[in-house]
């Protein structure tokens, strides 16, 4: 891993994720050893409630648990070269894998900035 795409990759402090789309990730090793049992799994589930109005609290609270997670979608006081479009982008594809597909990425975009909007004050 001499390549200068790895520079800042540092084998003890970080970990690769490969998920069930082939999506490559780098996290923090402690966060990997917390959230991923095994390689394109994260511990984001969904419990199976027949009940429409849980079902959609759950897939509010884990679209929340996962989009805290990736503070570039939210955080503006983060540099602009870290929050790019690009990056954004990667980012919500991400947020959709460990949801494990429930929302496309647009209306994970749209239901981000429906809770966002309903509860900041």
């Amino acid at each position: 891993m001499n390549h200068s795409c790895f520079h800042p990759f540092d084998d003890e402090i970080n970990a690769f994720n490969v998920d069930e789309n082939f999506i490559v990730t780098v996290v923090m090793r402690e966060e990997y050893d917390n959230n991923f049992s095994e390689p394109g799994t994260s511990t984001c589930q969904l419990t199976n409630n027949k009940d429409d109005e849980q079902q959609e609290v759950n897939i509010d609270e884990l679209l929340i648990t996962c989009v805290a997670r990736k503070r570039a979608l939210f955080n503006y006081r983060l540099p602009a070269n870290e929050r790019s479009n690009l990056k954004k982008k990667a980012l919500w594809q991400e947020v959709c894998n460990l949801m494990g597909g429930v929302l496309s990425v647009d209306e994970a975009k749209r239901r981000w900035r429906y809770l966002r909007d309903c509860y900041m004050v």
